[in-house]
């Protein structure tokens, strides 16, 4: 018996274990192989298996499992995902997914400085949408207010370091986009100052320049860590005149670093702002929190070795020389009371110039309040970023 003889049911169960592009080509040899290949059981299979997809279809632009896979997910399913935009120094956090049949991407911007507790976010940045009329898959970019428009994605070929560029065709029908409306958008109306406008000025024109060709580099899940302070993600954190900054804590070794998403020109975006030591816990009493200058005295054999079992909370106070970034915002709008804290560590932060100039990493505490929240106290700059976690769920 040959294989083409043998039943629909057992050669849709042989497609079931192919990839769905040697599948096609299958298809096409014979007429048993091409209607074993029209069941969707198998596509709506290869769908999930490979791209994740597995929704069922209610968009009437979408016939089949089949038209959704060879249209849409097998020539654009790769930029499912995460990514970081490459805009200068400034980054930026991207989200692709499959909604509604179609593949719909869309941009995360912080709160308004400096009330880090608020929700992130969102603006719809492009889509791949097929049309019913001719049944093919439409790249569109959905930037500005003239509607979707012609865009095109140049995908680089290196499965170590995912990589594509979006072009739009149209970036005239982005439109002027005011700077005022960046003003209100960045800044709540009791913080603007001539010295917040300049940095927006200068943002604003960075940023043009990305608007109709930008790059984006993956960022992989964050991996599950037993046993650390805070668990690995994305957090909103205070960085002054540089408004709220994105950043990607991660562990490597017995150290948490925090990468930044979105940055500045001082220091920009894929740099570590944050480096915590956490075989140097601290605990301090007020007495030592009197000022910055204490802190900076303090010898570090102070700090308490990690084989000691951690206290359950310390006291915590912020001197009145020091710089609050949003801090106090927070434990007033969230209730959270700042007078304690779950855990201290020693640490660095990388601070520099504009333009990254003479870029060091000076000492700091990093103070833990719980799960989600956790301030960063700069020594040299006698201030303090608090941070609080990204809790959309962007990595689903």
């Amino acid at each position: 018996m040959n294989i083409d003889e043998l039943p629909l049911e057992v050669i849709t169960s042989i497609f079931c274990r192919l990839p769905g592009k040697d599948l096609a080509i299958v298809a096409q040899t014979c007429k048993e192989f091409h209607e074993a290949s029209l069941v969707e059981a198998v596509w709506l299979l290869k769908c999930k298996e490979e791209f994740g997809v597995d929704a069922e279809l209610q968009e009437p632009e979408v016939e089949s499992y089949r038209q959704l896979y060879t249209k849409v997910l097998y020539p654009y399913g790769h930029l499912l995902g995460v990514w970081q935009a490459q805009r200068g120094p400034y980054g930026g956090l991207v989200k692709i997914q499959m909604t509604e049949g179609m593949i719909k991407a869309v941009q995360y911007y912080t709160p308004v400085d400096p009330r880090v507790y608020l929700p992130i976010r969102v603006k719809d940045l492009f889509q791949v949408r097929l049309d019913p009329q001719d049944g093919l898959a439409h790249l569109e970019c959905l930037k500005g207010k003239g509607g979707p428009h012609k865009l095109g994605i140049s995908r680089k070929s290196s499965e170590s370091d995912p990589e594509f560029t979006l072009n739009c065709y149209e970036p005239k029908k982005h439109g002027a986009s005011m700077f005022h409306d960046l003003i209100m958008e960045e800044l709540d109306d009791l913080t603007i100052d001539e010295f917040h406008v300049d940095h927006l000025k200068m943002k604003y024109m960075k940023l043009e320049e990305f608007d109709s060709i930008c790059t984006f580099k993956s960022l992989e899940p964050p991996k599950t860590v037993d046993n650390m302070p805070v668990k690995p993600g994305i957090f909103k954190g205070t960085y002054g005149g540089h408004g709220i900054e994105l950043i990607y804590v991660t562990y490597v070794g017995n150290r948490m670093m925090g990468m930044k998403i979105t940055g500045d020109p001082n220091v920009p975006a894929t740099k570590v702002s944050l480096e915590v030591h956490l075989d140097k816990p601290m605990v301090l009493d007020l007495v030592q929190q009197e000022s910055v200058h204490a802190l900076e005295d303090l010898d570090l054999q102070i700090v308490r070795p990690s084989s000691e079992q951690p206290q359950e909370s310390q006291p915590f106070r912020l001197s009145s020389e020091v710089h609050d970034r949003g801090m106090s915002l927070l434990g007033e709008e969230t209730g959270l009371d700042l007078r304690r804290c779950k855990q201290r560590f020693y640490g660095t932060g990388l601070i520099a110039m504009s333009g990254f100039r003479d870029a060091e990493r000076t000492p700091a505490h990093c103070i833990i309040f719980n799960e989600d929240v956790m301030a960063f106290l700069w020594l040299k700059l006698k201030s303090v970023s608090i941070y609080s976690r990204v809790k959309e769920d962007i990595w689903s």
